[in-house]
C-alpha cells in the first residue's frame, strides 16, 4: 500500500505541473471512510445477507474533473478503499460460533478503485452548490485479511482472503453531496453507494454469490 500512496503522489504531482491547466480542466484529492458488507443471497442461505453486517474501511485518492459546460463535466478517479463486512455470529470450517458470545468476525479487502462519473451541478444561487453523479467503476484486488475476535477484542484467527476472491470487481457509483468554492479551489462534501455486480468469489461452482454494498462519505479539495 505504500508503494501505491507513493507512486500515486508522484505521478499526481506530475500531472498537476506538466498537464496545461485551463478552466475546463481541474485536479484534486478525496480522502474519506466506508462502511461496507457483503450481500450474499444464497440457494442454502437466502437470508445471509442479513448476517453480514456494515465494517469500517478508509479510502484516500484523486480525480480529474473535465468540464464540458457549465452544468456537466466527466470526472474519472482512482483511490486505494478498503471495503468488507463483519458478522456477529461467524462459520469456520462448517461451525457455528454462537456458542461463544461476543465473537465477532471481520473481513478487509484492499482495492484501487477507478470510478468515471458523469457529473451534475445543480445551479442554485448561494456559496454552496448540490452536485449529483452516475457511473460505472473498476475494482483490482490488492489483499485481504479477516479476523476472528473474541468478546475482549483478542484475535482467535486470521486468514489471507485474496486465495479466495476474484482479482477484479465491477459496479455501479451513485453520489450526492455540495461544492464551496473557496478562491480557486473548490471544497466538496459527498455521500455514495457503491453497488457492486461482480460476484467476487473465486470458485465458479461455490454457491455464495457475493457482491459489495458500500456506504462512502468523502472530503475533496479541486485545484
Amino acid at each position: 500500500m505504500k508503494k501505491f500512496l507513493t507512486l500515486f503522489l508522484c505521478v499526481f504531482c506530475l500531472m498537476v505541473v506538466f498537464v496545461p491547466q485551463s478552466r475546463a480542466v481541474q485536479f484534486g484529492l478525496k480522502v474519506g471512510m466506508n462502511w461496507s458488507k457483503y450481500a450474499s443471497p444464497t440457494a442454502n442461505d437466502p437470508a445471509y445477507e442479513y448476517i453480514s453486517k456494515y465494517n469500517m474501511g478508509w479510502l484516500v485518492g484523486g480525480f480529474c474533473n473535465f468540464k464540458l459546460s457549465e452544468a456537466f463535466s466527466i470526472q474519472p478517479e482512482i483511490y486505494y478503499t478498503q471495503i468488507g463486512e463483519k458478522e456477529t455470529n461467524p462459520l469456520l470450517d462448517g461451525v457455528e460460533l454462537m456458542s461463544l458470545i461476543g465473537v465477532e468476525y471481520k473481513e478487509l479487502l484492499d482495492y484501487i478503485q477507478i470510478p468515471v462519473l458523469a457529473k451534475f451541478k445543480v445551479m442554485a444561487k448561494g456559496p454552496f452548490t448540490p452536485i449529483l453523479q452516475a457511473g460505472p467503476y473498476l475494482g483490482f484486488l490488492l489483499s485481504g485479511k479477516s479476523k476472528t475476535l473474541d468478546a475482549s477484542g483478542a484475535v482467535l484467527f486470521t486468514d489471507d482472503l485474496k486465495q479466495y476472491y476474484r482479482t477484479t470487481d465491477f459496479g455501479l457509483v451513485f453520489s450526492g453531496g455540495l461544492e464551496y468554492e473557496m478562491g480557486n479551489k473548490l471544497v466538496s462534501l459527498e455521500f455514495r453507494y457503491n453497488l457492486g455486480l461482480t460476484n467476487i468469489e473465486k470458485e465458479a461452482d461455490t454457491t455464495y454469490i457475493t457482491k459489495h454494498r458500500t456506504l462512502m462519505v468523502m472530503v475533496g479539495v479541486g485545484f
